[in-house]
């Protein structure tokens, strides 16, 4: 099942978000908005048509970037996301998108935590195992390109990712899974916390 907003079954409610730097008067921006300099984003929100200055329409928004498209990594042989087009450092490329959950696993498989705890102090995880968007298979590099970043405006939560640097044309957008990994990384980066384990077996099977 392909997403296009998070699936909250549950009626999980958040509390509401900081009315942000310009309390709730939008972004201010002179510039085309990024996830770098934008005054929402340095609060952890989110662009909408409501609080920007360009309506939405800019590199901190919920958008899905148009130059992101599934292809396997020759590496590893499993599925990934790649940009056939360059992609700026501050850009938020699309929401990790599923169903809004109480329960689960922190952080395995297509299962992500949120930090930020629902109404009554309950932890909430994002599960895309059967439902999510393109970005539910995001491979992990130890060198990433890009990171996950919960936003919010007004009582909206979400996990978005966003670049960290130049994407070139043809490069695979990755993140980082954190150091607690439940597969063994290909990544072929020098700095692989894996590099020492390439000899041993990996158990996970291909997305």
């Amino acid at each position: 099942m392909v997403l296009t907003n998070q699936c909250n079954p549950d009626g999980i409610e958040f509390p509401p978000a900081s009315t942000g730097r310009r309390n709730g008067e939008g972004c201010g921006c002179y510039t085309r908005c990024t996830a770098l300099s934008c005054l929402n984003a340095s609060c952890s929100r989110f662009c909408d048509a409501h609080n920007c200055t360009f309506g939405g329409d800019c590199g901190n928004s919920l958008k899905e970037s148009p130059v992101l498209q599934i292809s396997r990594n020759a590496r590893s042989g499993i599925r990934g996301i790649t940009a056939f087009a360059a992609i700026p450092a501050g850009e938020v490329v699309g929401e990790y998108l599923g169903h809004l959950k109480l329960v689960g696993p922190p952080n395995e498989g297509y299962m992500l935590r949120l930090k930020t705890r629902a109404k009554g102090n309950k932890y909430v995880d994002i599960d895309a195992q059967h439902g999510g968007g393109k970005l539910r298979i995001l491979n992990h590099s130890c060198n990433p390109c890009a990171r996950f970043h919960e936003v919010q405006t007004e009582s909206e939560l979400t996990v978005v990712a966003v670049t960290t640097r130049d994407i070139f044309p043809g490069e695979e957008v990755t993140v980082s899974y954190g150091d607690k990994l439940w597969f063994i990384c290909r990544c072929g980066w020098w700095g692989c916390q894996h590099r020492d384990l390439q000899h041993l077996n990996d158990f996970r099977s291909s997305p």
